[in-house]
């Protein structure tokens, strides 16, 4: 089992697009369910972090990030697999071009 740490932006992405589904949206219960399908997202990350694909920039791929789907969401990390931890850095919307944002 690996451990997840989740990154202080990564958090503030996730609150973000909560309270934009919840509000700006008025869509409360799609604003639990995209937290519900984060837990299950980090979940499998604990359990399975390389399940998930290679960023498809070559050199992000090369310094090991991956992505994660979540609805219309991007959720960007990397997995130590000797040391048994996954870093969340980021989430981002899918249309965003976040390869180069990282």
């Amino acid at each position: 089992m690996f451990e997840v740490i989740v990154s202080l932006l990564a958090r503030q992405d996730i609150n973000n697009i909560y309270d934009y589904i919840e509000y700006d949206l008025a869509a409360p219960v799609a604003a639990d369910r995209f937290e519900d399908n984060i837990i299950k997202c980090l979940g499998n990350l604990e359990d399975n972090p390389m399940m998930y694909e290679m960023i498809r920039d070559e050199q992000l791929a090369e310094s090991g990030f991956r992505r994660a789907v979540v609805q219309n969401y991007v959720l960007v990390y990397k997995a130590d697999e000797e040391r048994k931890i996954v870093r969340v850095y980021r989430v981002f919307h899918g249309s965003q071009d976040y390869e180069k944002l990282l």
